[in-house]
């Protein structure tokens, strides 16, 4: 009898230790509740949103604010570590969209939920606050988010004549149409985009159609120089060139325009600053 009730107690002992190990095995191979980000817009929507404890993983352009610096960096915006992105078995992935396109396709095959985001509109960066704070559990934040970026735009005193606006992001005359998020922010800044009408959000344009639209201002931010500016075929004939109201990359942190982010409305900002003191030189 004795010898029967050793042998259970054995049993159960042992089939404790058993369970006792799979609930260890299990609870390591357990998918972590963390977020990989790898577009620097949402990285920095994350923090806003007071989500920045929950990125596990980032890479090097996500380096707002400081203390994003000190989580781990899975590579640059188009050379991710794939490998390392898979290890940290993370819950979410925000990615780019268009630009980070490889990156997500390649992912597609883990298992990993992974979305993507691209603000060419303002109603499209409130829309992804949205999306992005009811993926991570902060919907509460999201429409303080979006009120505080609206209450900027509504804070601006427009100008009476509206200056148009020509807006460069490459030297080779790269620009923007009303259909991007730099279009918007012009528009409500008080500006008249030269090229507004444009159905494509980014294209090239041709000098003689920029000349002759002949803007008031001109917003270089393809790192070209003033001197590089005014030198420039026929423009010593426009408007902008001749009351010297051209801005470059010296005159702006270039996150806040290039970037769709909370920090945007410094650039409303500026933009609207330029555009009140357009005919005033």
């Amino acid at each position: 009898m004795i010898y029967h009730i050793e042998k259970t107690i054995l049993l159960i002992l042992a089939i404790s230790l058993v369970l006792l190990l799979a609930g260890c095995v299990a609870s390591k191979e357990k998918t972590s509740t963390g977020i990989v980000v790898t577009s620097p817009e949402v990285a920095e929507i994350i923090a806003e949103l007071g989500g920045l404890d929950q990125i596990i993983a980032r890479t090097q352009y996500c380096d707002y604010p400081q203390e994003m610096l000190e989580i781990e960096s899975i590579g640059d915006f188009s050379s991710i570590d794939i490998e390392r992105v898979i290890d940290l078995k993370p819950q979410i992935i925000f990615v780019a969209a268009f630009e980070q396109q490889e990156f997500y396709d390649k992912l597609q095959p883990f298992g990993i939920e992974v979305v993507k985001i691209h603000s060419n509109s303002l109603e499209a960066y409130y829309d992804n606050i949205t999306l992005i704070a009811e993926k991570l559990g902060l919907s509460a934040n999201s429409e303080r988010l979006i009120t505080k970026f609206k209450e900027n735009i509504d804070d601006l005193t427009l100008p009476a004549n509206r200056p148009k606006v020509y807006f460069e992001i490459s030297s080779n005359l790269g620009t923007v149409s009303d259909n991007s998020f730099i279009g918007d922010l012009i528009i409500k800044a008080g500006g008249l985009n030269i090229f507004g009408d444009i159905k494509q959000d980014f294209f090239i344009a041709k000098n003689e159609d920029l000349v002759k639209a002949n803007p008031d201002v001109i917003i270089a931010l393809s790192q070209v120089s003033r001197e590089e500016i005014v030198q420039r075929r026929g423009w010593n004939n426009i408007t902008a060139v001749q009351k010297g109201n051209i801005y470059t990359v010296d005159d702006i942190n270039i996150d806040t325009v290039m970037r769709t982010i909370p920090r945007s409305t410094q650039a409303l900002q500026k933009f609207n600053q330029w555009f009140l003191n357009h005919d005033k030189k």
